[in-house]
């Protein structure tokens, strides 16, 4: 019964892994009306930046952009730019450009016609500091939703290509900036815990019943 027990309690430890999910360290997701149309988002034409805060170091393992319906599916190709800041504007080269796909395509509650677009990447260290972020087709066409009344934003910067270009009133691009986050020692379900109960009670039950037993080793 003893061995029955442990083993009971120690398979209900092992169904309590640690989980892995995406966390959002940067939330620039709408809260205003949408403005009109949706902004051409192509990697060798008009593509967009956008200024993130990190406070501290963090792997960037996900970036979000808020797009129209239609234009993005899953497993499309699009390339994520990352710049440092210069006094308030983009480095004028990238510190990271690469391509991706497009892991997800979700709806977004209360924007009839807004999609979350998102791409999932290996790991990239960034200290903490500014840096401007963007996502765009790969030289195909995506786009890139804005939100509020529109006018000049400093936290915005357009592209051509990969060269800085002008500074549109266009409203507010919407975006997330994800990491990736271990949380070991998850709570365990209700039947997990109903196993260890079992287990450590037919453990408690077996040494009741026969008493705690020493072994002294002899010698001769």
């Amino acid at each position: 019964m003893k061995k029955l027990g442990l083993a009971i309690a120690i398979g209900a430890l092992a169904a309590m892994p640690a989980t892995s999910m995406a966390a959002v360290v940067v939330d620039g997701s709408p809260t205003e009306p949408l403005r009109d149309g949706f902004w051409t988002n192509n990697s060798s034409g008009q593509n967009f930046l956008v200024m993130i805060e990190l406070a501290s170091a963090t792997n960037i393992t996900g970036f979000e952009i808020f797009s129209g319906a239609g234009y993005a599916e899953v497993g499309d190709s699009i390339r994520v730019k990352i710049r440092a800041d210069v006094a308030g504007s983009p480095a004028a080269s990238n510190l990271f450009s690469f391509t991706n796909p497009i892991a997800g395509v979700s709806p977004v509650s209360g924007y009839n016609g807004i999609v979350k677009v998102t791409s999932n990447f290996s790991a990239v260290s960034l200290a903490a500091g500014t840096y401007w972020f963007g996502m765009s087709g790969d030289n195909e066409n995506q786009t890139w939703a804005s939100f509020g009344s529109g006018g000049f934003l400093p936290s915005q910067r357009q592209l051509s290509g990969d060269r800085v270009g002008n500074i549109p009133g266009i409203g507010r691009l919407a975006f997330n900036v994800l990491d990736d986050t271990s949380v070991a020692g998850a709570v365990p379900e209700p039947s997990t815990w109903m196993l260890l109960l079992l287990g450590f009670g037919g453990i408690g039950w077996s040494m009741r019943s026969r008493g705690w037993q020493t072994t002294r080793a002899r010698y001769r």
